[in-house]
């Protein structure tokens, strides 16, 4: 298997999801305030920095009516207003009917921004991160690539004339690009838009790493996810060694905010690890994580208990491959239990990985010879995979097909706990 990966699975970018989760909120957020549609006074994002959801529908009835009488004075002002809305419309949890509102800011842009002054070419830019976020956030990866693309082309030209003042920018929008590629497969330009952002963030973070080191590890840990991807094993722990490192200096000095990603990236390295065969090594860095995992979710539960739980998983895993399957029985219980539970809260989100637990679940009980409870428990998780590729076509085939081969293997192999199907599928 490349990669990361638990029971067929790469696992990895829901490691380093919460990071991405920061990039992908910048995809969302200007990194330039916007001037007001109808005052001088500048205004960041968010809806409540442009006067509440009424404020700006008004503001844009108002431009609209303007912009047809004098539309070079009045387009301008209606798209940065049409973005307003459409930050507004957001932060009520209405993203969906955002978007076509802000598809119409870009369009309106797209008009005079190529003839137009700089700041108007990075408002453009700005409504095309905001258009990639929301389409990344409904998983339109195809949409997200198409708005993302362009935001860094317009960046990376406009970066050339001024690179201090938009080389940040530039590099979190390559690192935007490559988590978009990646999510459409498309690993070997990822790395190299990967590339790119380390690049420029180490360049940035040596000049001022209380900036910008936090970027140069998230930018560092996506380069090294597709790095394991690609089959670049050594390459991949080199890189997340530097992840570690770069995150045990930040909670050092900030353990509240760092300590959370130290954890993550300790599980990242222990899955590296094992992938160049460091077996042991791998269980002492996850047995370190857990530590940092367990004191977190007890302070933080329904922020950080998820992460708990994948590193149980991760923890598991190293235990069956060093054949102590009574131990690693008990880590993929604590796993289940817990995603059980969050999946009672919250279904959408964690489903998919309930069912991935309750299949490894199925795989510990049954090299136990616990073979009734193994297949009750693979049937659990095969019912969950069926549902969700009924509700997503085409995403889930990969799991139902393995569940069911599990299922298989269980009912005709009867005290035959030792079948290789236990180890992989």
């Amino acid at each position: 298997m490349n990669g990361r990966e638990i029971d067929g699975k790469a696992i990895a970018p829901r490691w380093w999801l919460a990071s991405a989760a920061l990039m992908l909120a910048a995809c969302a957020t200007p990194m330039r305030p916007f001037p007001s549609s109808a005052r001088t006074a500048a205004r960041p994002s968010g809806c409540r920095a442009w006067g509440g959801l009424e404020v700006v529908q008004r503001e844009v009835m108002e431009d609209r009516q303007l912009a047809k009488v004098d539309p070079a004075t009045h387009e301008p002002r209606l798209a940065r207003a049409l973005l307003g809305l459409g930050y507004c419309l957001k932060d009520a949890g209405r993203l969906e009917t955002a978007l076509p509102i802000v598809q119409e800011s870009v369009d309106l842009y797209r008009r005079f921004a190529e003839a137009a002054p700089e700041s108007l070419q990075l408002e453009l830019a700005d409504s095309l991160r905001f258009l990639a976020a929301a389409n990344a956030r409904m998983e339109r990866w195809e949409e997200a690539l198409k708005a993302i693309g362009e935001e860094t082309e317009i960046v990376q030209r406009l970066a050339r004339k001024n690179p201090e003042e938009l080389g940040p920018r530039l590099a979190k929008s390559y690192a935007v690009l490559s988590f978009t590629m990646m999510n459409l497969e498309q690993t070997e330009t990822a790395l190299e838009a990967a590339r790119r952002s380390v690049e420029l963030f180490r360049l940035l973070a040596k000049a001022s790493p209380g900036t910008f080191a936090p970027d140069l590890a998230r930018a560092l840990s996506l380069q090294s996810l597709l790095l394991g991807k690609l089959g670049h094993r050594e390459e991949a722990l080199a890189t997340t060694e530097q992840v570690t490192a770069l995150y045990q200096k930040l909670a050092r000095a900030e353990p509240q905010t760092f300590t959370p990603e130290l954890a993550r990236s300790l599980t990242s390295l222990s899955l590296d690890l094992r992938g160049v065969g460091l077996k042991k090594h791998a269980l002492v860095i996850i047995e370190q994580a857990l530590e940092l995992h367990a004191e977190l979710a007890k302070r933080r539960p329904e922020e950080l208990e998820p992460n708990l739980a994948h590193a149980q998983a991760v923890h598991f895993m190293l235990l069956e491959d060093l054949g102590r399957k009574e131990e690693a029985l008990a880590a993929i219980e604590q796993a289940t239990e817990i995603f059980q539970r969050l999946a009672r809260a919250k279904p959408e989100l964690f489903e998919e990985d309930l069912a991935h637990a309750l299949k490894n679940h199925s795989i510990a009980l049954g090299k136990l010879g616990r073979t009734k409870e193994a297949l009750a428990t693979i049937e659990h998780a095969t019912e969950i995979f069926q549902r969700l590729a009924k509700a997503k076509p085409g995403k889930f085939d990969a799991e139902v097909t393995g569940s069911l081969k599990l299922r298989s293997i269980i009912l005709g192999q009867p005290g035959t706990h030792d079948h290789p199907g236990f180890v992989e599928i």
